[in-house]
């Protein structure tokens, strides 16, 4: 009876049964109680009988809001890492012409924040002629020996560690490719902002018989400092079709899939040494460079090399992908290592150089 009391005083009063039973069950009333229910919908009821009134639609977003935030679920994430099963790491790049060096290691699990050298090793290597000799180590798990690999040579790398067995790789060095710079230039490509970039032209020769990889980097001496240069050519379908962003990595790797021939020249371009800039008028403004030396290296490198770059590029960009990018799959890093894991590659390079003047550049409006 003091249910029904209620109800006959409220503005539900002239409502049967089962149009009660529907305001009770209508909109958002299963989060009132059942006198509040009742004096929100039947004032509205016979004005809005099959949907919701304006004030029912504009707080609907608000409400809906509110639900989904007091019934949205939370996942703790835990900074404890599971156990890993520690591994060697055996890591070598062997550059013909210098000492070979080997570093080993374990690999950790992800919370570690110190990698630990393996000095306790066996480790011999074994490269042209010469047998199997050992390499002396220390204590960060350095190996080095006297002996310096030269262009064709094929280097086999063993390590015996204790409760490991052992691990072993081998790669052969490419011959050395001679690159030379035939042109630069100040005007390049114009930016976005009205600067324009500095450029170069390489040359070089490619074996059309064999599949080929190679590595270019371009560097600036600058009042005694050398600095690494973010090269690339947005319009190069040989640079294009390693999927690397523009302009993102201090050294450019590619293949030979897209050459043309045997003689090959290719151009890119980086930032230019500004020394400032002066307008005499809207339509003429020198921007002036200062001069530097410019260096073009070129490395001939192995498909082992040339995996390594590719893989660990694309790992270091998927691993610090921001939040809604982080969803990616991981890519794991390239390892040829056996019983293993690490790298060992190989590269053969030469180099040259160019000395650029001090030059200014015309630009704006009077310059096509």
């Amino acid at each position: 009876m003091g249910s029904q009391g209620t109800i006959l005083n409220s503005p539900c009063k002239n409502r049967s049964a089962a149009e009660l039973d529907e305001v009770k069950t209508s909109c958002f009333c299963k989060g009132l109680g059942n006198r509040a229910c009742e004096l929100h919908n039947c004032s509205s009821y016979s004005a809005n009988r099959v949907g919701l009134t304006k004030t029912d639609q504009s707080r609907l977003p608000i409400l809906l809001l509110v639900a989904m935030v007091l019934t949205s679920c939370s996942t703790l994430v835990s900074d404890e890492f599971p156990d890993y099963e520690k591994e060697p790491v055996l890591n070598s790049i062997i550059i013909a012409g210098q000492p070979l060096k080997v570093h080993l290691s374990f690999a950790e699990k992800i919370d570690s924040t110190y990698l630990r050298g393996n000095r306790d090793a066996a480790v011999y290597f074994r490269s042209g002629e010469a047998g199997m000799q050992a390499m002396t180590g220390n204590d960060s798990g350095l190996y080095t020996t006297g002996y310096i690999p030269g262009p064709g040579e094929i280097v086999a790398l063993n390590a015996v560690v204790d409760g490991f067995g052992e691990i072993s790789a081998v790669d052969t060095i490419p011959a050395a490719v001679q690159v030379a710079i035939t042109d630069h230039t100040h005007r390049a490509r114009y930016t976005e902002d009205g600067y324009v970039r500095a450029g170069i032209t390489i040359q070089f020769s490619d074996d059309p018989r064999t599949d080929d990889y190679y590595e270019l980097l371009i560097k600036r001496r600058k009042r005694g400092q050398i600095y690494d240069l973010h090269a690339f050519n947005e319009r190069l379908d040989i640079l294009l079709n390693e999927g690397i962003d523009p302009y993102s990595t201090s050294s450019l790797v590619f293949s030979d899939a897209l050459f043309k021939g045997a003689v090959v020249e290719m151009s890119v371009d980086f930032s230019s040494t500004r020394g400032g800039s002066h307008c005499y008028s809207a339509d003429s403004c020198y921007q002036f460079f200062e001069a530097d030396t410019l260096f073009a290296e070129l490395r001939h490198v192995s498909e082992a090399y040339y995996g390594y770059k590719k893989q660990f590029y694309f790992y270091e960009k998927t691993r610090n992908l921001e939040f809604v990018e982080g969803t990616a799959t991981t890519i794991s890093n390239f390892s040829n290592v056996n019983n293993g894991r690490g790298i060992v590659a190989a590269y053969a390079w030469s180099i040259d150089s160019l000395l650029v003047p001090r030059d200014s550049v015309l630009t704006g409006s009077s310059y096509p």
